[in-house]
């Protein structure tokens, strides 16, 4: 367990190695696959998004998904308070999240991967 300051946005994951804790974001999010792909685990990513750990990803930012089925499903999860580019390693400093998403249907995109967008970069999943 590392306790999480709620004043500050910060962790103590050791004594005196104190992270910041300013962008939280979900690590999974994703849809359901079409029933061709069968049943998937949420662990690693895929065409239905799943288990991306992408930091960039947090407040404010655009995650584009092909929809496989109708309604699309969608899931999110693993919350991270900090964590590097991945989950590499398999660390990260998680938390419980509340989130607020708005959900936009483009159907001239023809997506067959996700894709990520914030105010400065686009994100390519592959």
């Amino acid at each position: 367990m590392i306790p999480i300051n709620r004043q500050t946005k910060t962790a103590e994951v050791a004594p005196g190695v104190v992270v910041p804790l300013d962008h939280p974001f979900f690590g999974t999010m994703g849809l359901a696959p079409s029933c061709r792909d069968g049943r998937i685990g949420s662990g690693p990513p895929g065409i239905h998004t799943g288990n991306i750990d992408n930091k960039d990803l947090g407040a404010g930012s655009i995650l584009y998904m092909p929809v496989h089925v109708p309604g699309g499903l969608f899931s999110a999860g693993d919350g991270h308070g900090a964590q590097g580019q991945g989950e590499v390693d398999l660390s990260a400093v998680e938390t419980g999240l509340r989130g607020r998403f708005q959900f936009i249907v483009h159907k001239d995109m023809k997506l067959v991967w996700p894709r990520g967008e914030t105010p400065t970069h686009w994100i390519v999943m592959d």
